[in-house]
C-alpha cells in the first residue's frame, strides 16, 4: 500500500465518522499528550532520584576524602614541628661537642675527656632514639660524626695515659724510639679526626638549614 492509499483510507474513515471522528482524533491527541507528559514526568523523577543518589554518594566520598586529608595534614604538621625541634636540639648538641673537642685538643686532661665522653654519649642517644624523625642522609652524616669523634676520644685517652706515666715508665719510654713515634702518630691521628669532624659539621649545618627551611 502506498502512502497516498493510506492517506485516502484515513480520510475516508474520518469523513464516514463525521463529527465523532473529529472528537475521537482530538481526544486521542489529548490523551497522547497526557501520557507523554506522564511518561516524561516519571522519567524526570526517576533521573532526579538517580542524580540525587549519585550526588549523595559522591558527597559522602568527598567528605571521607576531606577527613583523611585533614588527618594527614594534622599528622604532617605534628611531624614537621617535631622534626624542626629535633634538628634545632641536635645542632645545639653538635655545637656543644665542638666546644668540648676544642677544649680537649687545647688541653688533654681527664676533666675535658669526661666532658667530651658525656656529650658524645648524650648526642648518640638522642640521634638513635629519634631516628624516625631524622632524614636518612642526615642520619648517615651524624653517624660519621660520631665515629670520627670516637676515634678522636680514643686517641686522646691514649695520650692522657702516656702523660700519667711514672718516672720509671718515662725513662723506659724515652729509650723506646718506637713509643715516641707512636705518640706522634696519635697526635697526627687526633688532628685528622678533629679536622674531619669540623668538615663534616660544616656540611651538616648547611643540610640542617635546608631541612629547617623546608619543614618550617
Amino acid at each position: 500500500m502506498s502512502l497516498a492509499d493510506a492517506i485516502n483510507i484515513g480520510t475516508s474513515i474520518v469523513l464516514s465518522l463525521g463529527g465523532a471522528g473529529v472528537l475521537i482524533i482530538g481526544f486521542s491527541t489529548w490523551l497522547g499528550k497526557v501520557w507523554a507528559a506522564r511518561v516524561l514526568e516519571q522519567d524526570r523523577m526517576k533521573y532526579k532520584k538517580e542524580l540525587e543518589a549519585t550526588k549523595a554518594q559522591y558527597e559522602k566520598q568527598l567528605e571521607a576524602y576531606k577527613q583523611e586529608l585533614d588527618k594527614s595534614k594534622a599528622l604532617f604538621i605534628r611531624y614537621s614541628e617535631s622534626q624542626f625541634k629535633l634538628y634545632n636540639d641536635l645542632w645545639g648538641s653538635l655545637c656543644k661537642l665542638r666546644i668540648t673537642v676544642d677544649d680537649l685538643w687545647n688541653q688533654a686532661n681527664i676533666e675535658n675527656l669526661r666532658a667530651l665522653a658525656y656529650h658524645l654519649n648524650k648526642t648518640t642517644n638522642a640521634i638513635e632514639s629519634h631516628r624516625l624523625l631524622i632524614e636518612d642522609g642526615d642520619y648517615e652524616k651524624l653517624k660519621k660524626v660520631l665515629s670520627t669523634l670516637n676515634e678522636f676520644k680514643i686517641g686522646k685517652v691514649t695520650l692522657i695515659r702516656l702523660k700519667q706515666m711514672t718516672e720509671t715508665q718515662i725513662k723506659s719510654f724515652n729509650a723506646d724510639t718506637d713509643a715516641i713515634n707512636k705518640i706522634e702518630t696519635y697526635i697526627r691521628q687526633n688532628k685528622t679526626s678533629k679536622d674531619q669532624f669540623n668538615s663534616i659539621l660544616e656540611t651538616i649545618v648547611k643540610d640542617f638549614k635546608t631541612r629547617i627551611r623546608t619543614i618550617a
